[in-house]
């Protein structure tokens, strides 16, 4: 690759070792895998030995492989997500602080430089698209500057692509998901709205799974909330007007479509875990997204504190907190918008249970711990939740966090996307396609939903966790078919409910959407 000396890269953006270090470093830390951090940590010594030392520069300096223009513009854009990579290292080596927070301080007068010049957006014009990312994603420089300088977070909203409205139909990329999980992180950190943090978790259990394959080595570059193919859509796409993506952006890939997704998801999970345990505006250690997670580190004035959560959460109510400390201090979790009810209950070292009780404007409930050892059971009252879309179609959330869909049944096709002389006896450069092969057009009657949660009756949940049907929980629904059509090869927005039905009524079964790979989370109804 470009960034460690050689002459390979997919972009002229110089962006596939940036996005990659930006998601390992949580990652190789998280996991305290030998490899991985052996990885990060050659790619940062190389960074550190190549910085100029009269301009400060580092990485790569041409924007093209054949660097043919003279006088070629610097690119600043893809330094910026090699900075938040960077201060993720610094955060979990505090050995290499100082080298990193010197290469930043080295840096930041070629940035002033062009800024002042008016050489960031200037050369777009000449150059291509490839500069106006340095102009309009800046929020990427500005997080590591207030990291650097006053050691305060702050992000903003990120997406990639075309805004499209609300059609179910239309593609979200890989990208955006991932950006926008860290983005509302960052946003919540800083001005502590919890809906921002339900958002994460919906990403997290929703969308990020549903876009890859249950082991995760296919992804798409499009992920669609009412997907009935995955499939090469040479007979038109939603998407096909606005000249972004291409017909092959929803099939299931090692690098399907454009190659970015392929190195940036995988930032995805490990900063989601990354940030799920925060320290809040009074102090208190706050565990703000709920899941199967640990803690160890210091807690206020040299309090050494560890906090193992065993659960199924998401796809269970009960998480039971085990927790050490050197000495007492208050402990918050955040509790989810939809659980804030009198039936969601908490229990702290074998007491009696209590009503969950969190604070109106943070949806904190905070317990003060003596030293020592503490044990804490939250159970969440999880109910089923309905939502009205457009067209006043429903989207089914059920036992949340997870969105319940019907799943489509699915004939799944495999292929090679290499030359067959390069291929592997342990290769996984396959692509995917599905297709569909029950009925898509159906409408459901919401009050025949009958929800299923055997979480109690398991202990641990299967390794591939997002493949069908592998969840303790789903629904039932009784449905029919209904005159829905295609358009541009896809359903067309669900018809305004109630619906009429073409046929006799049958049962379906919703499952996490997280777990589907073809299925309708946006359903329109209908009344027996």
């Amino acid at each position: 690759m470009v960034w460690t000396g050689g002459n390979v890269e997919y972009s002229e953006m110089q962006e596939a070792a940036p996005y990659w270090f930006n998601g390992v470093v949580a990652l190789a830390y998280q996991l305290d895998n030998v490899r991985l951090k052996s990885q990060a940590l050659n790619f940062l010594d190389y960074m550190i030995a190549h910085q100029d030392a009269t301009t400060g520069w580092f990485g790569p300096v041409a924007f093209n492989l054949t660097d043919v223009v003279p006088g070629t513009p610097l690119l600043l854009w893809p330094r910026y997500m090699t900075m938040l990579g960077l201060v993720q290292y610094a955060e979990a080596d505090s050995t290499q602080t100082d080298r990193i927070v010197t290469l930043l301080h080295n840096f930041l007068p070629v940035v002033q430089d062009l800024a002042n010049a008016g050489s960031l957006n200037a050369s777009t014009q000449y150059y291509g698209f490839q500069f106006s990312y340095q102009w309009v994603r800046w929020e990427e420089l500005v997080y590591t500057l207030e990291w650097l300088y006053d050691n305060y977070p702050r992000g903003s909203f990120s997406a990639d692509e075309h805004l499209a409205g609300l059609g179910p139909s239309r593609g979200t990329e890989l990208c955006a998901i991932v950006e926008e999980m860290f983005s509302l992180s960052t946003n919540y950190q800083v001005f502590g709205e919890p809906s921002w943090a339900d958002l994460v978790e919906q990403l997290a259990y929703n969308a990020l799974p549903a876009s890859n394959t249950p082991d995760f080595w296919q992804h798409q570059y499009l992920q669609q909330t009412n997907q009935i193919w995955a499939k090469d859509h040479l007979d038109g796409f939603p998407w096909q007007f606005q000249d972004t993506d291409d017909s092959y952006s929803n099939v299931f890939g090692l690098e399907s479509n454009y190659p970015c997704c392929t190195v940036n998801h995988p930032q995805g999970y490990p900063k989601f875990w990354a940030n799920s345990f925060v320290q809040g505006a009074s102090g208190a250690l706050v565990h703000a997204y709920l899941g199967p997670t640990s803690f160890s580190g210091t807690v206020g004035s040299a309090n050494t504190v560890k906090v193992a959560v065993d659960t199924l959460y998401p796809f269970g109510s009960t998480l039971s907190y085990t927790i050490s400390s050197t000495k007492a201090f208050s402990f918050s979790i955040r509790i989810p918008t939809w659980a804030q009810n009198l039936t969601s209950s908490i229990t702290i070292n074998g007491g009696k249970a209590q009503s969950v009780s969190a604070n109106l404007t943070t949806a904190l409930h905070t317990i003060n711990l003596a030293k020592g050892n503490n044990k804490i059971e939250l159970n969440l009252d999880m109910r089923i939740r309905i939502e009205s879309r457009s067209n006043g179609s429903a989207l089914q959330s059920g036992k949340s966090p997870p969105a319940l869909g019907f799943v489509v049944n699915e004939l799944e096709a495999e292929f090679h996307n290499v030359p067959a002389q390069d291929l592997t006896t342990t290769t996984n450069t396959t692509d995917i396609t599905y297709t569909y092969t029950s009925p898509w057009n159906i409408a459901i009657d919401p009050s025949t939903l009958v929800v299923y949660d055997n979480s109690s009756m398991v202990t641990s949940l299967p390794y591939y966790v997002w493949d069908v049907a592998a969840q303790p929980i789903y629904m039932t629904a009784t449905a029919c078919e209904i005159k829905w059509d295609l358009y541009a090869g896809d359903p067309d927005w669900p018809p305004a409910s109630p619906n009429n039905c073409t046929g006799t009524p049958f049962n379906v079964t919703l499952r996490p959407y997280g777990g589907t790979r073809l299925r309708l989370a946006e359903l329109p109804t209908m009344s027996l």
